[in-house]
């Protein structure tokens, strides 16, 4: 799965990254600027390639989850 920032990006500044989840720390928006309410909207995505591979096709019918989390940290 591929999260980024979206169209609508939301009103935080920045230089934003989409990511490739995985168990590594990534960054999602670098040089943003201070402020407690500054929004951001993210896309998730799951690549084409994945998407009509045996990873996603052919599982169980369900409900599947996903833990994503997130932490803000000021550099």
């Amino acid at each position: 799965m591929t999260i980024k920032a979206a169209t609508a990006a939301g009103t935080m500044g920045g230089t934003k990254s989409a990511v490739v989840l995985s168990a590594t720390d990534q960054t999602l928006v670098s040089n943003a600027p201070l402020g407690s309410a500054l929004t951001l909207n993210l896309d998730y995505t799951i690549p084409a390639v994945k998407s009509s591979s045996s990873d996603i096709l052919g599982k169980p019918a369900g409900t599947y989850t996903q833990t994503v989390t997130y932490t803000a940290t000021a550099l």
